[in-house]
């Protein structure tokens, strides 16, 4: 036979409720305390916590197509024009890269951590994010520390290791998740975002500028130097193939003054050779000439890819500042849900070793 389930009626899951009510009742002390000591040590944390701005600049990138569809085909090959995937993923492993980030941290700014005196933004982030009283256990003697020069070839042991400290915290690692500058970019509109996340807001921007005209210089430079290199191919190979045509040119010459007057088929089929090979070498030169004069048209009118600015950060910036009562609210909410979770789990067990 087949045992049927017992249904369980409404007034069971009433009773059923009543029990765990009356559970958390006989513990209320242990709920409550537990709730207040999340609550004081939330509102505490929230207190504490450095307030940090977050200064976002978006960019896109302008492909540069003034050449028209030939021009396109040689950019194309040279993997230069059109904002495709993997330029975007190029873009953005680019502004991350530690080239970009050193020319960054050693541009000098004006702010208020030196009374208004110009400094490395390596000096500034040392000092507004404290990170010399935090990286001093790992290394002695950095509590007054500061970077002079930015000649790294010439950097002594210690200014190697915090450089590279700093960069980690700037463009993230596996020991930090939360870096103060990241890149991201959206496939379907093309669209880059860069954000700088500091204590200071005129310090996130300024980060998030020098980023973005480092970037656009370096890019802006490779393309014109690709684009140069493609000038270059287009002339050696219009030269080489006007050579050819001249030599072919000549040697049809020779061969008409030297058979002026015969009318053999040997004779004849050799002129057409030669008149069919000047063709061919013609239309191929016609084509490198116009490959290279569209080449010098982009280059020199400007048709090159570009990254054009969309929106720049602009003050007051958004912050994650959070009241030290609604972090309190939160942590009495997630204390007294742990501790109503845990005597639910505990009543659950206590009934189920009863019926057994």
């Amino acid at each position: 036979m087949v045992k049927m389930e017992k249904e369980v009626t409404f007034r069971e899951i009433i009773e059923k409720a009543g029990e765990f009510f009356q559970e958390f009742w006989r513990f209320k002390f242990w709920i409550f305390s537990v709730a207040v000591l999340a609550a004081c040590a939330l509102a505490y944390q929230a207190h504490k916590a450095p307030v940090r701005y977050t200064a976002k600049l978006t960019y896109t990138l302008n492909d540069g197509k003034t050449g028209g569809g030939a021009l396109s085909g040689i950019l194309g090959s040279f993997g230069i024009g059109g904002v495709s995937k993997v330029n975007l993923e190029k873009l953005v492993s680019l502004s991350l890269s530690r080239n970009l980030i050193q020319k960054m941290l050693f541009t000098k700014v004006s702010l208020d951590t030196f009374g208004g005196k110009a400094d490395y933004i390596a000096n500034h982030l040392l000092i507004l994010h404290q990170f010399r009283q935090t990286w001093s256990k790992d290394a002695p003697g950095l509590e007054n520390w500061v970077f002079t020069h930015d000649s790294i070839e010439k950097f002594q042991p210690t200014e190697l290791w915090v450089l590279k400290r700093m960069i980690s915290e700037v463009s993230g690692s596996k020991e930090i998740s939360n870096p103060i500058f990241s890149s991201t970019f959206d496939a379907t509109t093309g669209i880059l975002t860069m954000s700088a996340s500091t204590v200071d807001e005129q310090l996130a921007v300024e980060i998030s500028h020098s980023v973005y005209n480092y970037l656009r210089d370096f890019y802006i430079s490779t393309n014109q130097q690709a684009q140069q290199s493609t000038i270059r191919y287009a002339a050696v190979k219009t030269d080489s193939v006007f050579q050819q045509l001249k030599s072919r040119e000549y040697a049809l010459s020779r061969f008409n003054d030297t058979h002026r007057n015969l009318q053999d088929m040997q004779v004849m089929t050799e002129r057409r050779l030669l008149e069919s090979e000047i063709l061919k070498l013609k239309t191929l030169y016609a084509e490198a000439t116009k490959n290279k004069e569209l080449a010098e048209f982009s280059l020199n009118s400007g048709g090159l890819p570009d990254m054009l600015l969309i929106d720049e950060p602009l003050m007051p910036l958004d912050s994650d500042f959070q009241p030290w009562w609604l972090a309190a609210i939160k942590g009495m909410l997630v204390g007294t849900f742990a501790m109503v979770l845990l005597f639910s789990f505990r009543k659950m067990v206590k009934d189920a070793y009863a019926a057994s």
